[in-house]
């Protein structure tokens, strides 16, 4: 048996995980271990700390991001719902990858074509010529 450090009740050391202790178990319970951990990366917590590091944007500033948005993708104009429901995500953020700067929320394909376009404008325009021009495209027709 073995008292957890946490909240104080004996337990059998099947309750414990090990641990490179001196008895070979963690201090606390796995119970008090998951609710410790639960807290600790709470999902809205992690996500609000990652947009701040690597966008300089909280988690309400993407909210006013969508919905002044209007909860659409600013090239193709797909609803996040059907994003996430086709593409596995809803929108992205899409930034200029020299400035940092926070261009607006995209789907992932738009956001991964641009990408691939290297981030050219000229490089859009000529795509863009390109399948109107071979008549492969929705406007084309």
């Amino acid at each position: 048996m073995k008292t957890c450090k946490t909240c104080g009740v004996e337990k059998g050391y099947d309750n414990f995980s090990r641990h490179s202790t001196r008895d070979g178990y963690r201090h606390q319970c796995k119970s008090c271990r998951s609710v410790r951990e639960k807290a600790r990366y709470d999902y809205i917590s992690v996500k609000d700390k990652r947009l701040q590091r690597e966008y300089g944007i909280s988690l309400d500033d993407l909210d006013l991001m969508r919905q002044g948005q209007d909860y659409r993708c600013l090239i193709c104009d797909i609803h996040e719902e059907d994003a996430r429901h086709s593409m596995g995500t809803g929108l992205v953020v899409d930034h200029c990858h020299d400035s940092g700067r926070v261009r607006g929320l995209l789907c992932a394909h738009c956001n991964t074509a641009i990408g691939l376009l290297r981030d050219n404008p000229l490089y859009a325009i000529r795509a863009s010529e390109y399948l109107i021009a071979t008549g492969d495209s929705e406007d084309g027709k």
